[in-house]
């Protein structure tokens, strides 16, 4: 290990990556673009909450669209659009829309309904084609989750006051160029070890789809795979698994959530929103102490029920969460599992991406060990773009291009789950909407802007700046070629997949989302002191997997809201 150019080059590269970061994840406070208004053109202010997928998809939409409408006239004796964004993690109120400089939002974790009143209608958008080269309508590329929610009922019609834009979820990225060095793949006969090892030419299991010959061969198909993997890749003096110690409730939390909707699918985990009298089929039963029975064999009982707002705490019986709290709880206590840091409350997630990508290097690695999985989600590569800069800067092969990595369909909770598909769950709720109130020149651009930000080319050119997917159908097929190993592997992934949205039209669920949303849903008390998520109810309250889930159910149960 070359300790002096290892601190050279971080020592000199952590001031790059701080300032990356920051735009990645933190916002560059009220940053915006510097020119002053052109009066010959129309302009639009536009604010974008910048996270994980940063705002160069922006800047290429903004300078498309400048472009396509450069000899288009808004407003009487103006010709062409200038377009502008500011950049921050702001949160508004609809009052704050109203009275805001900016014409058009890009939201993220924010809650459509709150805004509807101070919103521009944009149902011809969505009733049309968002360019003559699209063969769908802007609504046939939504699916019935998103028609359902964004289509507000006005009287007796519908009226869309906003639309989607990016996906995100959490899940595991695995480092492909290890499992092949290593041979960290199951092997489809164990009877000379559970990995096929040096043994390249041995046969791979066939993973979570259940059949041979398929991309996700090798893989953990359900959790006991998962951690006998795990702990052969630890048995090897590697690291199995990392995340940051500061976000861990975050980042374990939506992994846990992911596992959850991977179980129950969409339309199981629908009921956590809509409360609409759809039958649970497998919630858990439990005794007169709130304690998980089971039968005379060992197996859990379970029961079915209808939900409605009167009984909606019954949701939480739902076997797929015990399964998943029962993953967690595996996952982060055992050591061996994870790394040093993963508890560590100011080792944050630009850290933890950067000891993913330089442990085990040559240049770069502080020893041997390399780290085999990450827990994150679709923009991780985003985020780390200033470490792998920096690697790139001593070797080519560093390069993002030239790494390989891939994203790990979930593993299934029971042996009878696999082959069914996968679920993700998408926790942003990004949306994009425009102002009410506009002049009408203004107002015509902003609607333009928006509907312009959903032509397929728009669409494939997020996914080719991001390396992720955003929320419509839309076929990436002729910019695959763009794209590197990790984000081929997410669109192949989640085009194949099923998403559950955590939205709902319901004005229940609406009304309660203080403590319905996802970050604070599984809240209990465990041993007399209140936790908000699964990951600190286990590590620090000294909770099982199993005890959190009845101590979960019976908080959950006690909201007075259930009517």
């Amino acid at each position: 290990m070359k300790k002096s150019l290892f601190k050279r080059i971080v020592g000199f590269g952590l001031a790059c990556i701080a300032a990356i970061s920051m735009a990645a994840c933190s916002g560059f406070g009220n940053e915006d673009d510097s020119e002053k208004d052109d009066p010959t053109k129309t302009t639009l202010n536009i604010f974008t909450y910048k996270a994980g997928y940063g705002d160069e998809w922006l800047n290429r939409l903004e300078d498309a669209f400048e472009k396509a409408y450069a000899n288009v006239s808004f407003e009487e004796g103006k010709t062409g659009v200038q377009v502008k964004h500011t950049s921050d993690m702001l949160q508004f109120n609809a009052a704050q829309v109203q009275k805001s400089e900016y014409d058009i939002f890009f939201f993220e974790n924010e809650h459509y309904y709150k805004y509807i009143d101070v919103l521009e209608d944009l149902s011809d958008i969505v009733n049309s084609k968002a360019s003559a080269d699209d063969s769908l309508t802007v609504l046939e590329k939504l699916d019935a989750q998103q028609i359902d929610y964004y289509g507000a009922k006005v009287g007796n019609e519908t009226h869309y006051y906003a639309l989607p834009s990016y996906f995100g979820n959490y899940g595991i990225i695995y480092n492909k160029d290890l499992f092949e060095k290593e041979g960290y793949y199951l092997a489809a006969d164990k009877s000379n070890g559970a990995i096929i090892g040096n043994d390249k030419n041995a046969k791979k299991s066939s993973g979570p789809d259940g059949k041979e010959g398929t991309p996700d061969d090798g893989l953990p198909a359900t959790y006991e795979e998962f951690f006998t993997l795990c702990d052969e890749i630890f048995n090897a003096n590697d690291t199995p698994v990392c995340w940051p110690g500061k976000y861990r409730q975050h980042h374990l939390g939506n992994l846990m959530d992911n596992l959850v909707s991977d179980y129950e699918g969409v339309e199981q985990m629908r009921i956590n929103y809509d409360f609409d009298g759809t039958i649970a089929e497998d919630l858990v039963v439990l005794d007169a102490n709130g304690k998980v029975t089971k039968d005379s064999k060992g197996n859990i009982v379970t029961e079915k029920k209808e939900i409605y707002s009167s009984n909606g705490y019954d949701v939480a019986r739902q076997i797929g969460k015990l399964y998943a709290m029962q993953f967690i709880e595996k996952l982060i206590t055992n050591d061996n599992y994870y790394n040093r840091d993963a508890f560590t409350d100011s080792f944050s997630h630009t850290d933890n991406q950067e000891l993913f990508l330089m442990e085990g290097t040559e240049d770069f690695g502080t020893d041997n060990t390399s780290i085999a999985m990450l827990i994150d989600g679709p923009w991780w590569q985003e985020e780390s773009a200033g470490v792998f800069t920096e690697m790139e800067k001593v070797d080519p092969k560093y390069a993002r291009t030239n790494r390989n990595f891939g994203w790990m369909p979930l593993p299934k909770a029971t042996a009878d789950k696999v082959g069914k598909g996968n679920v993700y769950s998408d926790y942003l709720n990004a949306f994009v909407c425009v102002k009410g109130g506009l002049s009408e020149g203004v107002k015509k651009a902003a609607k333009e802007f928006v509907k312009f930000s959903c032509t397929d080319a728009m669409l494939r050119d997020f996914t080719v700046t991001t390396g992720a997917p955003k929320a419509y159908k839309y076929d990436m097929s002729s910019d695959m070629n763009k794209l590197s190993s990790f984000s081929k592997d997410v669109i192949n992934y989640v085009a194949n997949s099923k998403i559950i949205y955590k939205y709902s039209s319901s004005n229940f669920y609406n009304a309660n989302i203080a403590n319905l949303q996802y970050d604070v849903v599984y809240s209990a008390r465990v041993n007399g002191s209140l936790y908000r998520n699964v990951v600190d109810g286990i590590k620090e309250g000294g909770a099982t997997g199993t005890s959190y889930f009845e101590s979960f159910n019976d908080y959950f149960k006690k909201y007075s809201f259930w009517k």
